[in-house]
């Protein structure tokens, strides 16, 4: 086990020997859980290394798919992502899960596959004290057909709001909130520009998150203000 996570075999040059090393892992920490035997530092090399390793997923006519598919059953499983809670600062990493799901994702995949997606993205919903604004801006982002990265990724993103809508509320009321208030959140990378769209693809996604929302997007309508209006 101790070998696995040595530098020669975490970012070895070759693809399919991360792979088999990433299933390995996956094993051992499997077998472990819930207690890993490797320091926070080498948990955080190990997650990364998962992360790069899902990329295959993307085609699934690769020759290394099933293995790709091997090690998302057990992270899922297993909830191995999770272990970014030992962590001193995970957000980067729990951001870059976020943002590999909603590009990889595509109508060819079985929904077992989206399942998994869908387990693994709802679990750091629903275990994060706090919500990263990168996470946030991610899933937003799918909601418009200019932003999102895939029609996949629109209906992965919809799925995931309507089942974490209690966990994602606050975060929504917060970004929506301050963007009505003062333009534009200042954390959040989305433009201003498409406020409203997301406000309205919310509303068919999952309305209940928009219902803190809704009061002050009444006062912007009402406004005398020509240009706030708008």
């Amino acid at each position: 086990a101790r070998e696995l996570v040595s530098s020669p075999i975490i970012h070895h040059t070759d693809r399919a020997v991360r792979l088999v090393a990433a299933c390995c892992l996956s094993d051992v920490l499997r077998i472990f859980a819930p207690d890993p035997p490797y320091t926070s530092s080498e948990i955080q090399d190990v997650l990364e290394l998962f992360v790069k390793a899902l990329h295959i997923l993307s085609n699934q006519e690769a020759k290394d798919f099933s293995r790709a598919y091997y090690l998302l059953e057990n992270i899922s499983i297993v909830k191995l992502f999770l272990l970014c809670n030992v962590l001193d600062d995970a957000d980067d990493l729990i951001a870059s899960v976020f943002r590999l799901f909603f590009e990889i994702v595509n109508e060819k995949h079985s929904i077992k596959i989206r399942t998994y997606f869908m387990d693994i993205l709802s679990g750091f919903i629903s275990e994060q004290e706090t919500m990263p604004q990168e996470v946030l801006d991610s899933i937003l982002m799918q909601l418009t057909e200019e932003l999102q990265s895939s029609a996949a990724a629109g209906v992965l993103a919809r799925d995931l709001l309507r089942k974490c809508s209690s966990s994602l509320e606050p975060y929504i009321q917060q970004h929506f909130n301050r963007a009505l208030t003062v333009g534009k959140s200042s954390e959040s990378d989305l433009s201003d520009q498409n406020l409203y769209e997301l406000i309205f693809e919310l509303n068919q996604a999952a309305p209940s998150v928009l219902l803190s929302v809704l009061p002050q997007l009444e006062f912007k309508l009402k406004s005398t203000d020509k240009d706030e209006r708008e």
